[in-house]
This record gives C-alpha cells, structure tokens and sequence, in this order.
C-alpha cells in the first residue's frame, strides 16, 4: 500500500477515505465468510509486517475464497486490529451477500474474492 497526504498522518488509523468493491455471495456462506476474515485479521495483526493472505475452500463449493489483510506498518498491533476490524463493520453495510469485497482504508484494506488474485 502507498499512502501520501499534505498532512501529518504517521501513527494515526485513516478510515475515512474509503473504497469498495463487491459481487454477489450466496446467503449461507455470509458467516463462513466473516469466519474467514476473522482468520485474516488475526494473523496480519500477529505477524511482524502486519499482513497475510490466504484462501478457503468450503465444503460443497467448487470454487475457492481467496483472501487479503494488510496495514500500513506505521501502525501498532492494535490499530492495526482496530481498522481491520472496521474495515470487517462494513461488510455488512456494504456488501453483505457477496462473492468479491475490497475495502481500502488509507490505513488498511480487506479483500476476498473466489478469483485467485494472490498468484502473480
């Protein structure tokens, strides 16, 4: 992620400038789904360069959730938790019901989609 502004904004968690993105979800998966970013958050905020990614395949789905966590490194452990979390309070206000989801803060951003973005 880049971030750049005229103002002072090391260490502090931007959630206003946001971006997103959806396609639509089958209703029953809405809970494995928000299971799955759960996971995401837990490990980004755990890892030394507060990101993962990862994938999920569900039983009786042929395709695959493919899945991104990331925060500015600026950030602390639990800002970076904190806007993650807020990124994942938008999910339903948003997007709920769909099979592709971005959400981009100036701070972080979510992403999962069943196309395999995470190859290069």
């Amino acid at each position: 992620m880049v971030r750049y502004s005229d103002e002072l904004f090391f260490g502090t968690i931007d959630t206003n400038n946001t971006f997103n993105s959806k396609t639509t979800l089958q209703s029953n998966l809405i809970l494995v789904i928000d299971s799955f970013v759960i996971g995401l958050i837990q490990t980004a905020i755990n890892s030394t360069n507060l990101f993962t990614n990862s994938s999920l395949k569900p039983d009786g789905l042929t395709y695959t959730f493919y899945g991104v966590a990331q925060c500015t490194l600026d950030l602390s452990p639990d800002n970076c938790d904190l806007c993650l979390h807020t990124a994942r309070y938008l999910i339903p206000k948003c997007c709920a019901g769909f099979e592709s989801v971005i959400i981009l803060y100036g701070s972080c951003n979510l992403r999962y989609e069943i196309h395999n973005f995470l190859t290069t």
